[in-house]
């Protein structure tokens, strides 16, 4: 009843007629539903007062602020003590998303960031019809008052885009902490999983109201609960898993659209449903992936595979590369100092921007995946021009290796060491904060060493093969490696450019949706990635086949 009456003032102030007297309709029905409920907790007279200003509310949306001050303070029931808690939750993290998302997307009294300005003044009006929620079970019916003013104020702010909301937030966080208690502050994948569902019912009704671009924005408020607290902890247990999850929200698959796609083609009612549907479906099945007890195995090897699967790449492209060099005569030691040096500093900057979302600013959900999406398609550039540069054909032996040093500098090493190290630090800092919310420390840690080792052995086995391949075999075998991962990161910055939405996803069904080839080998059916990655082959491939044809034709 709340959300409805929260539509009808939107859909009033945006001039929406028919939705509005759709809204009314609900209302009023919610009203009949709750008819007697009312009438015992407001009286015989408050109902009728109730109904005699809903009734005005036809000609008059004014009448709507009237019929939501009358229910302020009203609840069918009484909350049980834990979904008091859950509400409570809720309550304290639409508060807090409230100055994020202003501060993100208004500066001097401008509209920077539309969708983050949007989310800013729907997470105030769910704040607040939470709060009317829990408004009857507080101890001192002053708070509640204290924090409707609040939530008022926050509205008037917002609405003029103006300074002084985080003030107000600050002093209604520390309202509700001081009456809720501290346990109140934890919980962000329980306040996810409460508000997810509900959010992909409301995209479901405003799409049917035909507000395409409002259900675009409560796509990505979805997505936003689904990425980081629920795929965060659900990627260490079933990776493959949160990647189909994560594409329903977005372009789904050929033979499956996803919520994206579905919205943009405007599609009918029925397969948005369907579609939803689906995803709750995946998100029950993930719920209890997460919230099965892992054992102290489970836990080891989950760590072991994170740190396998997010270094493996780094592991082998440093190590191909200082094998690629050292099998063309430079000494690896020259860039001793700079893979020391870009690996540290990948590192560092790793948890430091983890610290700092934590405790400092907010990094929004679509800003982590451009941030990883772009770092990669950096680390392709320089990986490429490494490659180039390894593979380029010349006459006189020391003219080559002249044209090597030029390339391979200790500065573009340690550059590509930094990016490709860092690219999936901060992403596995994440998982592994995920996986200790759960698991206990000594098994994550003792995985963390495995799967580390594993990685490193590899990379190993890499720079072995060089002592015991001959040259030649072994300098083309590990410019192939190079020249595959470097295909592989582009597959994987376009896509993440992509789950920013920063650029459009066309899906393909001729080329094979496999969890395993998305995992690890950043193949993707997905026609931007694809052609991102057949472009980089081609300039891989092209410089050294039109050399070959040169050569015949002299």
């Amino acid at each position: 009843l709340r959300l409805a009456l929260t539509r009808a003032a939107e859909d009033a102030a945006a001039g929406h007629a028919t939705q509005y007297a759709g809204d009314l309709g609900r209302i009023e029905g919610l009203v009949g539903y709750l008819g007697q409920n009312l009438a015992d907790h407001l009286g015989a007279e408050g109902k009728a007062s109730l109904d005699t200003t809903l009734a005005r509310a036809a000609a008059d949306p004014a009448a709507l602020a009237e019929v939501q001050a009358r229910l302020a303070g009203y609840a069918p029931v009484a909350l049980a003590p834990e979904e008091r808690l859950r509400r409570a939750r809720l309550l304290r993290r639409f508060t807090a998303l409230v100055r994020e998302e202003y501060a993100n997307g208004v500066r001097g009294g401008e509209i920077t960031q539309p969708m983050e300005y949007h989310e800013a003044r729907m997470f105030r009006d769910r704040a607040a019809m939470v709060l009317g929620d829990l408004a009857p079970g507080f101890a001192d019916p002053v708070v509640p008052e204290r924090l409707a003013a609040l939530y008022a104020g926050m509205k008037d702010l917002i609405e003029a885009r103006a300074d002084g909301v985080e003030p107000l937030v600050a002093e209604a966080l520390g309202l509700i902490d001081k009456s809720f208690g501290a346990e109140v502050a934890q919980g962000g994948y329980a306040a996810a999983v409460d508000a997810l569902p509900a959010a992909l019912d409301e995209l479901l009704m405003i799409a049917r109201a035909g507000d395409w671009p409002g259900a675009e924005m409560k796509r990505l408020e979805a997505y936003s609960w689904f990425d980081p607290d629920i795929e965060q902890r659900l990627v260490p247990r079933a990776p493959a898993a949160a990647l189909r999850l994560e594409a329903r929200f977005w372009e789904g698959t050929a033979d499956r659209p996803g919520l994206g796609t579905l919205i943009a083609d405007r599609a009918e009612a029925a397969a948005l449903a369907a579609e939803i549907d689906g995803i709750k479906a995946d998100l029950a099945l993930a719920r209890a992936r997460i919230e099965t007890p892992p054992s102290a195995a489970g836990s080891a090897l989950q760590s072991a595979g994170i740190i396998f699967r997010e270094g493996l790449e780094a592991v082998l492209i440093l190590a191909a590369l200082i094998a690629a060099l050292r099998a063309e005569g430079i000494p690896p030691a020259r860039f001793r100092t700079s893979l020391a040096t870009g690996v540290s500093l990948a590192l560092a900057g790793s948890f430091a921007l983890w610290a700092g979302a934590r405790w400092l600013f907010s990094v929004s959900t679509l800003a982590r995946e451009a941030l990883e999406g772009g770092t990669a398609l950096v680390a392709a550039a320089v990986l490429v021009w490494l490659v180039l540069g390894l593979s380029a054909g010349g006459g006189h032996v020391a003219s080559f290796r002249a044209r090597i040093a030029g390339t391979a500098t200790p500065l573009s090493v340690g550059i590509l060491a930094f990016l490709v190290v860092f690219r999936e630090g901060f992403e596995s800092v994440l998982f592994y904060e995920a996986l200790l919310a759960d698991a206990a420390a000594i098994p994550v840690l003792a995985g963390l060493v495995a799967g580390g080792a594993a990685a490193l052995a590899c990379g190993w086995a890499v720079l072995a093969a060089g002592r015991r391949l001959p040259l030649t075999l072994f300098f083309r075998a590990t410019t192939v490696l190079l020249a595959v991962l470097a295909v592989m990161l582009a597959g994987a910055g376009i896509r993440g450019l992509q789950t920013a939405a920063l650029i459009g996803a066309t899906p393909v069904s001729w080329f094979p949706d496999r969890d395993w080839l998305q995992l690890w080998f950043g193949l993707f059916p997905v026609a931007e990635p694809l052609a991102a990655q057949a472009l980089v082959l081609a300039a891989l491939v092209l410089p050294r086949g039109l050399r070959k044809a040169a050569a015949r034709v002299a």
